[in-house]
């Protein structure tokens, strides 16, 4: 923090501005959260205090990494190591859905590992965790269990540099060697029903657009048609469904020839806040939008501005989905939330009779509209990786799934 202070000189009543730094970050030595206190020079320059600054989180930066690699042996318990790291290297600003994941990956190990310490650990226990952690569960690189690995992996990593360790627990290509031949068989056996099929079918996919496109909205039934509208724009862009919950009507552009949403925002659902960008940091631009689901969200904004007169609220932040169910939340600027999305979904698949109703969410629309992207630009698929927020790697390895139907009408008989 630069610190402005104002010196005033009586007796030529003249008044001198100063800038001073000053930096007081929590010790990670002390167990009752004391601070450091990192008091800098007055400086008549701006940029000489920020240079000093600067200085000052460096040397607390080597300070930490000092402290990190004093504070942990080969006794210490592997919760506590995995804490002091995290919290040694953590950023300044994590986002609270980072630090929730810390917090359950200490829960984790809480749970499987007990109180083990690092010289207790050895290769054979991390081998049981992922299969028994894995059990009914994706497999693949984006997974829970690739990220918790890999968390580890790089904890293990940083002891083996300094030499507190002799070995990384966790080999490199965890998921090959781990999830590969017997191990994986050993997991589908317990999983007969593999989870990694998530992905409608072309008949449910487009039953579910056409049926949604086609609602019948109107003044007395549009506060309940919220979530079917989200939804239906998730199943034509494949959003994440943070960003979805994120959308303006301000969002919605028109290029002379079609109507898309200019992406720039998303929502944390769990602490009820809009993060200011994408998942992956920048804009983007999705899929062009059929003319007929463009009268829908208009006449749902016309139908949502009488509402909000009649109740006396304002939607400050231009929501699509605000809470319109709940006026408390909508006045607070709350849009409606991914379980109530689910849920919704659910209900249609159920009533439609969709492969996997009972397993399906949001995401399933995503992964099909990645699916059909791949299928219709199989030339360009850093444009569909594009349109899906994704580099085309990631893009490929995580989302592009068949389609249940597509296989069954592919399948030959080699001679």
């Amino acid at each position: 923090m630069i610190k402005k202070i104002i010196t005033h000189i009586d007796n030529k009543n003249k008044t001198v501005l100063f800038y001073q730094a000053v930096y007081q970050p929590r010790d990670p030595a002390s167990l009752i959260g004391k601070r450091k206190n990192y008091i800098g020079s007055r400086f008549d320059s701006l940029q000489q205090a920020q240079d000093q600054e600067k200085s000052f989180i460096a040397d607390f930066t080597a300070y930490k990494k000092s402290i990190l690699s004093d504070s942990i042996t080969l006794k210490s318990t592997f919760a506590d190591a995995y804490y002091r790291f995290y919290l040694s290297n953590s950023a300044p600003r994590r986002e609270p859905r980072t630090i929730d994941f810390y917090h359950y990956e200490l829960r984790l190990i809480g749970h499987y590992f007990k109180n083990k310490t690092l010289g207790d650990l050895n290769e054979t226990m991390f081998k049981r965790f992922a299969i028994q952690y894995s059990i009914g569960k994706s497999k693949s690189a984006g997974s829970a269990i690739a990220k918790h690995l890999g968390q580890f992996h790089k904890l293990f990593d940083y002891l083996v540099d300094r030499g507190i360790l002799s070995t990384n627990f966790i080999p490199k290509n965890y998921l090959r060697i781990w999830f590969g031949g017997g191990i994986r068989f050993n997991i589908e056996n317990h999983h007969k029903k593999s989870v990694l099929d998530r992905v409608l079918t072309s008949k449910d996919i487009h039953c579910l657009r056409n049926q949604l496109t086609n609602t019948n909205l109107t003044y007395e039934n549009f506060r309940y048609m919220t979530s079917r509208l989200a939804i239906l724009i998730d199943a034509v862009t494949g959003l994440r469904p943070a960003e979805v919950l994120a959308l303006k009507f301000s969002d919605l552009k028109f290029d002379g020839h079609n109507y898309y949403f200019h992406i720039h925002d998303s929502y944390d659902d769990l602490h009820h806040i809009f993060n200011g960008r994408t998942k992956t940091g920048y804009d983007r631009e999705t899929l062009a939008i059929n003319p007929r689901i463009i009268k829908l969200i208009k006449r749902y904004m016309n139908f949502q501005t009488l509402l909000l007169k009649e109740i006396k609220t304002e939607n400050s932040g231009q929501l699509i989905f605000l809470n319109i169910n709940d006026y408390q939340k909508a006045g607070m600027g709350y849009p409606i939330t991914q379980a109530a999305l689910n849920k919704t979904l659910k209900i249609f698949a159920r009533k439609y009779q969709f492969e996997n109703a009972d397993k399906i969410s949001l995401y399933f629309l995503r992964h099909t509209v990645a699916t059909e992207l791949f299928h219709q630009l199989p030339d360009r698929l850093e444009v569909a990786a594009q349109f899906m927020g994704h580099s085309t790697e990631m893009f490929i390895k995580t989302y592009v799934r068949p389609q249940t139907d597509e296989i069954s009408s592919h399948r030959i008989q080699l001679s």
